[in-house]
């Protein structure tokens, strides 16, 4: 779903451009987080990795709420800028 939202606000011109740096947005963490999640987890949740998960699960709603400052062009079906 990011994707097609970000996909309907930029230039068709550009999209291959920001849709690569955004790409790095999504793949990045997803590198470091493969890389270092383990022995953060063990060093500063003493092994829990419940606690991690929940952490997660609160970041998901808090993007979720953000959201809710994106708006939709009524006459296009587009998302409009903030």
């Amino acid at each position: 779903m990011p994707y097609a939202m970000l996909a309907n606000v930029i230039a068709s011109s550009r999209m291959g451009f920001y849709m690569g740096v955004f790409n790095f947005f999504i793949v990045l963490p997803q590198i470091l987080a493969a890389l270092v999640l383990g022995k953060v987890v063990d060093w500063l949740l003493g092994g829990d990795a419940m606690t991690a998960v929940l952490t997660a699960a609160a970041a998901m709603a808090l993007a979720v709420l953000a959201m809710v400052w994106v708006k939709e062009d009524a006459e296009t079906g587009k998302e409009a800028t903030i």
